[in-house]
């Protein structure tokens, strides 16, 4: 009647009389509840640490980070049964702190929600306030949609949340932004393990983000140097025709004072 699911293990054996006809039975029935839930956790543990090192392997030696950021959040919310995962990016305008969407991966049964502006440029504050003090400490953030405020639970529920998981993205000990995970069909309460995993995948995520920007900042220094070398460059041919001009322009007066010497010469010969 609670809904509450009870798994026994049994054992039944014939109870036969004297002449051997079976006239009952005899069972033993157990409570395995408890053990079929640690083996059912066990193997999604299992599962999740997989997709979790396919992702991080994925991170690791994928140089295009959007495609690969995709690629990593549909590894880790289809082991942990999730609808929709994605990336928000936190930047600050006029001192206060805002989060965008930059990546997500939907199930095709799920409204996808990367091109919502509702989710560009929003503040946390007033309304997730609470979110930012918890992941800035470090700490994932979860719970059931219907159990928020009102102010919170309007955003979430048009896009059909109902239980969601947060866990923060650090970027050289800075609160980059946040992976979200949705379940949109029912009252999910996240586990420790889930939440452990994905907190581990969200640092891979992170170091995924730094790799890519030391790149962007190696080729941007590249770039720079080779345009400065063209401009020394430039500027030595424009000094080496300067010189040849001038040596020129030197170099006729000398040969007509030389030719007038040489007429002197004769002359007081």
């Amino acid at each position: 009647a609670d809904g509450i699911s009870t798994t026994f293990h049994v054992v039944k054996v014939p109870l036969r009389d004297d002449m051997g006809r079976v006239v009952g039975i005899c069972g033993i029935a157990r409570d395995i509840t408890e053990r079929k839930r640690s083996e059912i956790e066990l193997k999604n543990k299992d599962m999740l640490l997989a997709a979790s090192a396919v992702a991080s392997n994925a991170l690791l030696i994928e140089e295009d980070l959007d495609r690969v950021m995709v690629d990593a959040l549909q590894f880790l919310a289809e082991a942990v049964g999730a609808d929709r995962a994605y990336i928000f990016e936190n930047h600050l305008e006029a001192d206060e702190v805002l989060m965008s969407q930059l990546y997500e991966w939907a199930k095709d049964n799920v409204n996808p929600q990367i091109n919502n502006p509702q989710l560009q440029n929003l503040p946390y504050k007033p309304d997730y306030a609470g979110l930012y003090e918890t992941i800035s400490r470090g700490r994932p953030y979860s719970g059931l949609v219907k159990n928020l405020s009102e102010s919170k639970r309007s955003i979430l529920e048009t896009q059909g949340i109902v239980s969601i998981l947060i866990v923060p993205i650090t970027v050289q000990d800075r609160l980059w932004g946040f992976a979200g995970f949705d379940d949109c069909h029912s009252d999910r309460v996240w586990s420790k393990t889930e939440i452990s995993v994905l907190q581990a995948a969200a640092g891979s995520i992170g170091g995924a983000i730094i790799r890519s920007r030391t790149k962007e900042d190696l080729v941007r220094a590249r770039d720079e140097l080779e345009r400065r070398i063209e401009e020394v460059e430039t500027k030595n041919a424009e000094m080496e025709r300067f010189v040849y001009t001038v040596s020129h322009d030197l170099r006729s007066p000398l040969v007509t004072v030389q030719g007038f010497v040489g007429f002197l010469r004769e002359d007081v010969s």
